[in-house]
């Protein structure tokens, strides 16, 4: 497994946009420097792992901005199509790209 890029993932004691938006940019910096798919396989669980701890700390009252939540889908797709190369050059099974991963919803609820 190669990663390419040395970083510290933030840390958020709380939920806020600010956190999330680094660490979301954090992940998809992580993924587009690595080399291969099990790399990409790491950087996948600890996305995961981290969002799923932030989901347990995200108050329903905090909603991301219009410009927030643009740089939300652009840092995602980002990752994806950084992860959908590596999954393609890796011999794996490309996952769909999202194309609203809010699911039309403006990632509020």
């Amino acid at each position: 497994m190669v990663v390419a890029v040395a970083e510290t993932q933030p840390q958020c004691a709380e939920a806020n946009i600010k956190c999330a938006l680094d660490t979301l940019s954090f992940f998809s910096k992580q993924m587009c420097g690595c080399k291969d798919k099990a790399c990409a396989d790491k950087i996948t669980t600890d996305m995961t792992h981290w969002g799923v701890e932030m989901s347990k700390k995200n108050p329903a009252d905090v909603k991301p901005s219009e410009a927030e939540q643009k740089q939300v889908v652009e840092t995602v797709t980002r990752y994806t199509d950084c992860m959908t190369r590596l999954m393609v050059e890796g011999g794996g099974t490309a996952p769909p790209r999202p194309t609203d991963p809010c699911g039309g919803d403006p990632c509020g609820n």
